[in-house]
């Protein structure tokens, strides 16, 4: 519904390849394209896969209200992830009445320190308080975690580790950190000479592609490999997942 990202995380590809302006398409245009797919496809899930739907909170709000008054039986998530700080209780009430089932967040790190280095412009506590206002309203949460990031360490990736545990998460996923050229961490990692930890024959979100000075590969991937085991194993997570499972039979 739209493109553009103003903001500055400096792992992130998204204001390089999208624009930093944010430029939306019309209302009509996105409900015509909705009702299209629903009547002539039977599409019933709809994703919408924005940088930051919301970051324009007036439009996000008009474009749901319309989905709602399309009158269809669908269900819609948000796989790319919103801003929390672009939320309100009235959206988050929307959202849900159109059928969005789990809101996708970007937490990123759980050490205000890295965050600061990342620009996300948040802090831990700030983060707390926007994820209780979305639980609040009755919306599973899934949400996007680095580990890896330069100039991080085996305890500022436990720190994450831990916070993601403490959230009332329903999935929760570890990426390593990658350095896309052309963000601003990659510039800095030539700058620093680190560029020479990549391994770009493993240059996938998953691979630990980088691996910051005082971590060593191994010691990452089994961190990674740990908090994903030890946050889904839990019963509580396991058992709401699986039953969070459409069949259509």
């Amino acid at each position: 519904t739209t493109r553009g990202c103003p903001y500055a995380c400096t792992f992130c590809s998204a204001p390089i390849l999208s624009g930093k302006k944010l430029r939306h398409h019309s209302r009509e245009y996105v409900l015509g394209n909705i009702s299209k797919l629903y009547n002539d496809h039977g599409i019933r899930e709809f994703h919408i896969v924005d940088d930051n739907f919301t970051q324009d909170i007036d439009y996000a709000k008009d474009i749901v209200r319309g989905i709602i008054g399309l009158k269809l039986d669908i269900s819609l998530a948000m796989p790319n992830g919103i801003r929390m700080d672009y939320l309100d209780d009235e959206l988050l009430r929307l959202l849900k009445e159109a059928g969005l089932y789990v809101v996708s967040i970007a937490v990123e790190s759980g050490n205000d320190t890295i965050l600061k280095a990342m620009r996300k412009g948040t802090t831990v506590k700030k983060m707390r308080q926007d994820i209780e206002r979305i639980a609040r309203n009755g919306l599973d949460i899934a949400a996007f975690f680095i580990l890896g990031f330069p100039g991080e360490t085996e305890e500022t990736i436990k720190d994450t580790i831990r916070l993601s545990l403490e959230l009332p998460l329903i999935r929760a996923n570890y990426f390593t950190y990658l350095p896309l050229p052309g963000t601003e961490s990659y510039r800095l990692l030539e700058e620093s000479g680190e560029i020479s930890n990549v391994n770009w024959d493993n240059f996938y979100f998953m691979s630990a592609a980088y691996t910051p000075r005082t971590v060593d590969r191994n010691t990452l991937l089994k961190l990674k490999r740990n908090a994903f085991l030890k946050f889904h194993l839990r019963p509580q997570v396991l058992i709401k997942n699986l039953l969070e499972i459409k069949l259509n039979l």
